[in-house]
């Protein structure tokens, strides 16, 4: 029986320069898959944000490639 992707659910949040001393945005994403939490990932940004707005953009740029890499590994490993 082949494995079937149903679907991918993402969750993305980040804090504008919560780090009072440098100031970085930390942001979190994780991604579901099938209902399984799959890859999930908190880190500062590299990047200072000017903006909660840019902090969030940043955030889903990233969860986003995460996204595309998880429908490339599933389409590699032959889920439809």
């Amino acid at each position: 029986m082949p494995h079937v992707l149903r679907e991918i659910l993402a969750f993305v949040d980040s804090s504008w320069a919560n780090d009072k001393d440098n100031r970085q945005s930390f942001m979190a994403y994780c991604l579901i898959l099938n209902n399984t939490i799959c890859p999930w990932h908190v880190t500062p940004s590299r990047i200072i944000a000017l903006s909660t707005a840019e902090a969030e953009l940043m955030a889903l740029a990233s969860c986003s490639c995460e996204i595309v890499w998880a429908r490339k590994l599933a389409i590699e490993l032959g889920c439809s």
